[in-house]
């Protein structure tokens, strides 16, 4: 089972998709096993489709995919949402929280330009993001708080590329 959370448009036309997924999800001739990050049977993907809509590649991950947005030079910024660590290539990171969202950069190519989490130590829930073109992004989400009296805020926080 595949849903789809976030779609972006690239520069040459291509697209980005990041979602979920449950069990084997075949897309296209891409296999999940191209690029798997990670061996859950659920977990999020981002995946690049050419203008004709067939798959050029395809990374699974831990948490959820819940967004993701491109960069003038072609590479994409996917926000994700998890629990506990999160590996893509060979770059593992965790957040401070409970639950915590993560920024994975990917080039063209699929290659990982980098991997960093997002988060309080209270419970956060990532749910969109937009790009500057200095490759900056702004994400937002909601987030509870887990010490002293429970509430949800809405959250609204510009990360610069590093």
């Amino acid at each position: 089972i595949v849903s789809v959370h976030g779609v972006a448009a690239a520069p040459d036309g291509s697209l980005y998709i990041t979602g979920n997924f449950s069990g084997t999800p075949v897309f296209g001739a891409a296999q999940p096993w191209d690029d798997r990050d990670s061996e859950a049977e659920s977990g999020a993907f981002v995946a690049r489709l050419d203008d004709a809509g067939s798959v050029l590649w395809l990374r699974l991950l831990a948490g959820g995919g819940r967004d993701v947005c491109t960069h003038e030079d072609g590479s994409a910024t996917v926000l994700g949402a998890v629990h506990g660590p999160v590996t893509a290539s060979t770059v593992t990171v965790s957040g401070p929280g409970n639950a915590d969202g993560y920024l994975l950069r990917v080039a063209p190519d699929g290659s990982v330009l980098g991997l960093r989490s997002t988060g309080t130590s209270d419970s956060d829930s990532p749910e969109g993001i937009a790009a500057f073109p200095d490759f900056s992004t702004v994400t937002v989400g909601r987030g509870t708080t887990t010490t002293g009296p429970r509430r949800s805020a809405a959250d609204v926080s510009r990360l610069a590329e590093r």
